[in-house]
């Protein structure tokens, strides 16, 4: 919100919307994806997939800290509902969702919290 309000470059770039986060996404993902990082980005995900899967973890983990965008807390609890309120999915997707969902609820506690 403070960077909105100083109106800084950044915040244009993204809108205006979780200027902080979304930046924190795109520099640490960049980092991760150097070459300096090949060896503990194909341990931690080494099939395409993964990297997918990893990315999302990572965004959505890293969007749970913006505590005052409130369409961020709407989509947040509509991806709640869709992992307890039983859909028809596989159980690793089920599993994957779930685990997601709680990471991001947790993150967004202990950012609440102090």
């Amino acid at each position: 919100a403070q960077l909105v309000k100083e109106k800084v470059r950044i915040a244009e770039i993204y809108d205006n919307r979780s200027v902080a986060e979304q930046n924190s996404v795109a520099l640490s993902w960049d980092l991760f994806m150097s070459d300096e990082y090949r060896e503990l980005r194909e341990c931690i995900c080494p099939t395409k997939v993964e990297l997918n899967r990893f990315r999302e973890l990572m965004v959505n983990a890293v969007m749970a800290t913006d505590i005052v965008d409130k369409e961020l807390k709407v989509l947040r609890n509509g991806r709640w509902d869709k992992a307890f309120k039983g859909h028809d999915e596989s159980a690793d997707d089920a599993v994957n969702r779930k685990a997601t969902i709680v990471i991001e609820h947790l993150i967004q506690a202990s950012d609440v919290s102090h």
